[in-house]
This record gives C-alpha cells, structure tokens and sequence, in this order.
C-alpha cells in the first residue's frame, strides 16, 4: 500500500510569492517550496502547512511505511477557477504516484472546499490541520485584523461588502434619511450574507465560465439558452403589465390563475429555443438529424396546453368576473385533451426513437462479433 501526503495551497500563495511551479511531488522539492515561501512570508501558513506534511512524512518513512509527498496549488482567483487547476493537478499526482490511499494536509482555512475535491478521486484515511502558535502578546487583536486585512482573500470577501455598506449608508446620511439609511445597510449585508451562504456568487463564475467557453468553442446552446431566459423575463414583465391594465379583480387568487394562463406560453417559448440550440449544436458536431427536436417540444407544449386547459377551468369556476358557462367548460375540456393527445404522439415518437436506437446497437454488436 502507498500512501500520498497531499498538502493544498488553494489560492497559490507558493506560485505568487516564489514562482515555484506546482505540483510539486517529492520530500527535496517539496522542502525547496516550503523553504523559499517561509523565507518570503515568515506568516505565511502555507509554508507552515507544507513543512508540517514533510514531518508526517518523515515520521511515516521511518515507520518503513511506503509514501509519497506532494502539494498542488489552486489560484489566486478562488472559487471555481482555483478548484479546477487543482482537481487539474490531483489527478497528475495520482495518475504518477498511484497511491492507495491519502493523507490531507492543510491550514484548516478550506477544508470543507478541498476535502470533496480529494475524496472523490482517492480514499482519504486523514485530515491533518497544521495551526502555528504564536505568542501571546503578538497574538493581540489589532495584529490579527492587521494580518487578515492584507490577505487578498479576506480583503475581498469582508471589506467589499463592508465598504459598500457604508457608501449606501452615507448616501442616505446626505440626504437626511438615516432611518432608510440603516434600512439599506442591512439589505446590503443580508443580501451579501446570503449570497455567500448559498454560494451563489460560485454559481455565478461558474455559469459565466461556461458561457465563455461556449462562445469561444461556437456553441450555439448557451446563445439560445440566453435568448430562452430573455423570453421568459420579458413574457413575465409582458403578462403582468397585461393583467394590471386589462382587469380589475376584487381577490388576488383569480388574477394569479390569469397570470399563470397567459405566463406559461413564455416558458415553453424559452425551453423550445433551448433546445432548438442543442438540438443545432448536436447536428453540427455529430452529423444526426433534427428530428428528435420534434419530442421535446411536443411534450412541453402538450404540457402547457393541459395547464392550460385546468388554469382556465379553474378561472372558470372560481373568478367572480367570469360566468360559469358550458362553453367555457367546454372550451378548457377540448384544449386538456389536446395536450393528452400531443403528449401521446410525443410518447409514440419517443418510442420509435428507442426501438431504432436498440436495434441499430443490436445490429452493430451483432456486426461486430461475426
């Protein structure tokens, strides 16, 4: 059995600071790195991290037991960036060392970002967290908030929003508005609050990191998924704009029914442009046919039209504006079956598509052993 010493520097402090090249794999290389960033950041926990892997190291191989060492580094950009150069570097590492099992080394301050990043490629028998004690009389509040403000990292996630907060807070001061003032510091610190929370703002870099790279490969997809998102907004702003000026409603129940009716055509509207840029995307790479475009947007207008059909029924029955008629009755029964009926002739196609898709994979396996 091998076991890897793997340590992580997620923002890249060892490439910013001393240009060393990651990964690094080996006790020398690793002791080099760790000895050139403690020389340029005595602070620096990095470097601390990496001579603290070095000693399980040491004190393993002495034990006879079979190990190797390495560090890979994220970037300064951290977030999805930073974690795909080390996902990038892990899978290096692994494919050279081929260890058996892994032992992760860190600072603690990412561990719950690094450690899924490990586990999913290598069994993790441990997480070592190397913390450098300091003296008690340098260890005084000033020096810490001294030390956190000039990491880049902590400058960005506290001071930003910090520093918004009390731009907001002035602008209302100005203005002799200092109740709404305090009202909108706090939406700024709740909203930042929950971004980070729900990691919204990595969703965010990750979906623009997609849609560069979809762009620069001359994928069509992402330019229709961004023109199915724009008919979805404008539908939304469209139909309420229709609903304030057209109607007076005495309750808000008939009129949300109203909104959905006249809103679920916008939608589908988005999901057939989706799809119609996958569905190009696929022809151009692949060679195959359009064809199959024809299931999805059957089903999802079959879809609509039996929601529909039961929004209108509802309206029907439940509206005071609306009078309760056999032919509003019939009208919503007519178009519900011919969502059914789409839906059916979706299924059918559907069904085509995979017994020609079983028989072709049939044919060529049959080809193929004879």
């Amino acid at each position: 059995m091998k076991t890897l010493i793997l340590c992580i520097d997620r923002d890249d402090d060892l490439g910013t600071k001393t240009g060393i090249q990651a990964p690094v794999i080996g006790r020398k290389d690793c002791l080099r790195a760790a000895v050139s960033l403690i020389l340029k950041d005595p602070e620096e926990s990095d470097a601390n991290s990496l001579f603290g892997a070095i000693k399980i190291y040491d004190d393993m191989v002495a034990e006879g037991k079979n190990v190797e060492i390495a560090m890979v580094v994220g970037h300064v950009d951290v977030g999805v960036k930073s974690d795909r150069v080390i996902s990038s570097q892990i899978d290096q590492i692994l494919r050279k060392t081929k260890p058996t099992r892994t032992i992760l080394v860190s600072d603690g301050a990412d561990d719950e970002f690094i450690y899924p990043i490990v586990s999913s490629r290598t069994k993790v028998d441990s997480v070592q967290r190397i913390i450098v004690r300091q003296h008690e009389n340098i260890e005084s509040t000033f020096y810490i908030i001294k030390r956190y403000l000039e990491h880049p990292r902590i400058r960005n996630k506290w001071l930003v929003p910090l520093s918004l907060a009390f731009v907001v807070g002035g602008m209302f001061a100005f203005a002799k508005m200092v109740t709404e003032g305090w009202g909108a510091i706090l939406i700024v610190l709740g909203l930042y609050i929950l971004i980070t929370l729900a990691k919204i703002d990595q969703w965010f870099n990750e979906v623009t990191e997609n849609v560069r790279h979809s762009l620069s490969t001359g994928r069509f997809n992402i330019v229709f998924s961004i023109i199915g998102g724009f008919l979805v907004v404008i539908g939304g702003i469209a139909t309420y704009n229709m609903i304030q000026s057209d109607y007076q409603w005495t309750s808000w129940f008939p009129a949300f029914l109203l909104f959905c009716m006249n809103f679920i055509w916008w939608p589908v509207a988005g999901y057939i442009a989706k799809k119609f840029g996958g569905a190009i995307d696929h022809y151009i790479r692949e060679g195959k046919s359009l064809w199959t475009l024809w299931m999805p947007v059957l089903n999802s207008i079959a879809g609509a039209m039996i929601i529909y059909g039961f929004l209108k029924l509802m309206l029907t029955v439940m509206s005071e504006e609306l009078i309760l008629t056999s032919s509003n009755v019939t009208l919503a029964g007519i178009i519900i079956i011919i969502g059914i009926v789409l839906y059916a002739i979706g299924a059918g196609i559907y069904g085509i598509y995979i017994k020609s898709y079983i028989e072709r994979e049939a044919k060529s396996k049959f080809d193929w052993r004879y």
